[in-house]
């Protein structure tokens, strides 16, 4: 016996929404915008136009290594020679790729969210 399945009737549209006003929120987000236009001496302009694209292919200067760097440098070396052990880079061409990789099955946290979004999907009627 094949289960019939009816079709959820459609929403309700063109009914009656109550305005309450402006919330609290959006209130005190436009006096701080004034608080500090006024501060600043600057009233904030938005656009949704693109912007002008950044300059490109100019001249950037090279002031040679920089502080951090050399110093990063300095305590690696003192940490190579400390533990006897030479940093290489992580991916080299002796490297080794295509080997096998073990399938364990599905990560937990994926079947979780696969079973609640099905539960969702269920209680509100509803694929997303």
């Amino acid at each position: 016996m094949q289960a019939s399945f009816k079709k959820p009737a459609p929403p309700p549209q063109d009914y009656f929404v109550p305005n309450f006003g402006e919330d609290s929120e959006i209130k005190s987000t436009k006096q701080h915008i004034a608080a500090a236009e006024s501060k600043l001496g600057h009233i904030m302009a938005a656009s949704f136009t693109a912007p002008t694209p950044p300059p490109q292919n100019y001249f950037v200067p090279n002031f040679g290594e920089d502080h951090d760097i050399r110093e990063t440098k300095k305590h690696a070396a003192a940490a190579e020679q400390r533990l006897g052990h030479v940093w290489q880079k992580a991916a080299s061409p002796d490297h080794p790729t295509d080997y096998f990789v073990p399938n364990f099955g599905e990560d937990e946290d994926v079947s979780n969210t696969k079973a609640h979004l099905a539960a969702s999907e269920k209680r509100l009627g509803h694929k997303f």
